[in-house]
This record gives structure tokens, sequence and C-alpha cells, in this order.
């Protein structure tokens, strides 16, 4: 009986001892991984893209919305949803025009800085020439 007591104790106090020190070993042999996580703050954007059919530039101030986003130290690409304002000249005045409007696409990151890829889909409900359009754009990461 006095064994198998024996036996517990010796058994017990080297795996609290061998637990204890295995945080130590990880933390010196332990590398940075990459952390995916859902964030509500993005960015805020400017982005342009130009229409091959029409001579018209549309510029869209995009507010970064909710994404996934992956980060691996400094460095992050996300995939987010970009509420956005669009700004274009409209008519034969030329008068400029907002319209809000949600895109959707990726943006890579390096510290504050951001470089933000998204797509819109255009629905024009006078000529039926509904489109995605993809534009770039470079802005400063919250």
């Amino acid at each position: 009986m006095k064994k198998k007591i024996l036996y517990f104790l010796f058994f017990f106090s080297s795996q609290v001892f061998f637990a204890q020190d295995a945080p130590k070993l990880d933390s010196i042999t332990k590398k940075e991984k990459p952390k995916l996580s859902f964030k509500m703050i993005g960015s805020v954007t400017m982005s342009m893209h130009k229409h091959n059919d029409t001579s018209l530039v549309s510029t869209f101030l995009n507010f970064g919305g909710p994404g996934l986003r992956l980060e691996y130290g400094k460095l992050a690409v996300s995939y987010c949803m970009f509420p956005s304002l669009r700004f274009f000249q409209s008519g034969k005045d030329k008068t400029l025009t907002a319209v809000p409007i949600l895109g959707t696409g990726l943006q890579l990151s390096y510290k504050k800085i951001a470089l933000a890829f998204p797509m819109y889909y255009l629905a024009s409900p006078r000529t039926k020439n509904n489109i995605w359009i993809m534009s770039i754009g470079l802005g400063y990461k919250l």
C-alpha cells in the first residue's frame, strides 16, 4: 500500500514539475503566428475608377466597415465591407453627384497605411447596364 502511495506521489510531482516548465520552454522557441480576427473598425480610404465606356471618373470615399482580418505582425490582410460615398459628374450640365454605395473587397495594411481594392455593383435603372467595377485606393487604418 505504501508503495502505491509513493508511486502516486512520484508520478503526481513529476507531472506538476514538467507542467510548470513547459510554458518557459514554449516561450523561448515560440514563433509569432498569424491571427485571424473579426474587426468592426476599419479604415478611411479614397479610391478611383475610370469607366471604360465613358470618360467619367468615379471617386469613392470609403469608410472601412466590418471584416475578417488576418494579422501577421504589423502586416494585415482583410476582406471587408466598404460603406462608401460615390462622387461623379452626371447629366449634360456635369453637376457633381454624391450617392451612397456599399462595396466589398480586400484591404492590405502595414502599420497605419491601408491599400484597398474595393468592388462596387453599379445598377443603372434606365439603361439596364448593371456592372461590377473595381477601384484601387490608399488610406489610413484606424
